[in-house]
């Protein structure tokens, strides 16, 4: 079978993770007819090392990490076309991978944790253009990180898990501002 997974609705079209059995795991879209089914893109030529995942919705564009050859796995956006899909930052520049994960919409920006490489794997935000895509809190300074997780967005606030001193998890919330985060 194709193990289609991560089912997420926009604009009344269903977008999904599946593998054809030919180009792996990727991003497809359906109408539900058979005609309006099919592959939004190939990130990874050959059998992908990671599904498409965190598929989110904003703002009527799909926002999901996805891994290419040339930039590690990345937070990319959509409008369901191929033409329409593009990484927003290379957030770990190069082939290594900042690994987005635990999207969630707080307003008009998405929140998520992802590593740079240099701070390690901490609290971000985005409005979907690489311009307002950065690091909301160095929580855990050093290059360590505070590996934030469990976002749950709360009215004009998120809620979450972080370290930030040693293996102490503690919850914080953040309304996508370094002085909002606490």
């Amino acid at each position: 079978g194709s193990t289609p997974t991560r089912l997420t609705d926009l604009n009344g079209i269903l977008y999904f993770s599946a593998d054809d059995g030919t180009t792996g795991l990727e991003l497809w879209r359906s109408d539900g007819t058979e005609a309006g089914t099919f592959p939004v893109g190939d990130f990874h030529p050959g059998a992908a090392a990671f599904a498409p995942s965190e598929l989110t919705v904003l703002n009527g564009r799909l926002y999901f990490a996805a891994e290419e050859t040339t930039g590690g796995r990345e937070l990319w956006t959509s409008d369901g076309s191929a033409a329409g899909t593009v990484r927003v930052l290379d957030i770990q520049p190069g082939p290594a991978a900042s690994n987005p994960s635990d999207l969630v919409v707080l307003g008009k920006q998405i929140l998520f944790q992802a590593e740079d490489g240099v701070t390690g794997r901490e609290l971000w935000t985005s409005n979907g253009k690489a311009s307002g895509t950065k690091l909301v809190l160095d929580i855990r300074a050093g290059d360590v990180g505070a590996s934030p997780r469990d976002l749950v967005a709360a009215g004009k606030r998120i809620f979450f898990v972080a370290n930030e001193n040693g293996d102490d998890a503690e919850l914080w919330v953040s309304n996508g501002k370094a002085a909002g985060t606490f």
